[in-house]
């Protein structure tokens, strides 16, 4: 009983891998900065305080 293998391609003629042709997203689009991110939930925040202050003063 015989038994017949295919041949296998040496490791440095194998064809490079193409299923993934799309950049990274971090080089596509910049991030934005942090300190642009946290000054603006500071500012949400202090606006939030100010009104809760001013219905509080009102109705006291």
């Amino acid at each position: 009983m015989t038994t017949t293998t295919k041949p296998q391609a040496p490791p440095d003629t194998a064809p490079p891998d193409t299923s993934n042709h799309e950049t990274p997203l971090s080089q596509k689009a910049p991030g934005s900065p942090f300190a642009l991110v946290a000054l603006s939930y500071l500012a949400l925040l202090l606006l939030a305080a100010l009104a809760f202050a001013t219905v509080y003063w009102l109705l006291g």
